[in-house]
């Protein structure tokens, strides 16, 4: 069976394509060693997307120093049909969560915000279908979610959101694999 995830941020510029890049490189590598066990799918869009528009330079520059190119993304908005096809869409603050809910209020048990979900799936139980586990979590989503823009502040900000990016990825993608 095959999933579907979209990695959600404001212009789908940054932090979306970045996250959907490099899962793509996460999902490759665990295929790789025998790990993954389910295909999924990986897409991004904006909540105010700057449609058309390729991923950021400086962005797209550290993505880039971890072997990934994603320089043929293209930004798309998010829309009916990306959150119809979505099995779990993974925000980068609240306030993308909250605009998605408002558009789509019975999606609620499959948007998350990025940091929630790896705080989720990383203590989760390991047999359990991880969608399941997301569903079913009384977690409150705060503040501390909240993932900064790294737009226009330059590489230092620009390599500290692809780590960051990269390491929650760490946690969620084999999660979602197992």
């Amino acid at each position: 069976m095959t999933r579907t995830v979209v990695m959600v941020c404001t212009a789908n510029i940054a932090r979306s394509p970045s996250a959907e890049h490099l899962t793509r490189q996460i999902l490759a590598e665990l295929e790789q060693d025998g790990t993954s066990r389910s295909a999924w799918q990986v897409a991004s869009a904006g909540v105010q997307a700057v449609v058309g528009a390729g991923i950021d330079p400086v962005m797209a520059a550290e993505v880039q120093r971890r072997g990934v190119d994603p320089t043929p993304h293209r930004a798309r908005q998010l829309d009916h049909q990306i959150m119809a096809e979505a099995d779990l869409v993974l925000t980068f603050d609240r306030r993308h969560r909250s605009w998605a809910l408002s558009q789509w209020p019975d999606a609620a048990r499959r948007v998350f915000t990025i940091r929630a979900a790896a705080a989720i799936l990383g203590g989760g139980p390991r047999r359990a279908d991880p969608l399941d586990v997301l569903a079913s979590t009384d977690r409150p989503q705060t503040a501390a979610d909240d993932f900064a823009d790294p737009y226009g502040r330059g590489p230092a900000a620009a390599r500290i959101a692809v780590d960051e990016i990269e390491t929650l990825l760490r946690t969620v993608v084999p999660a979602l694999v197992r």
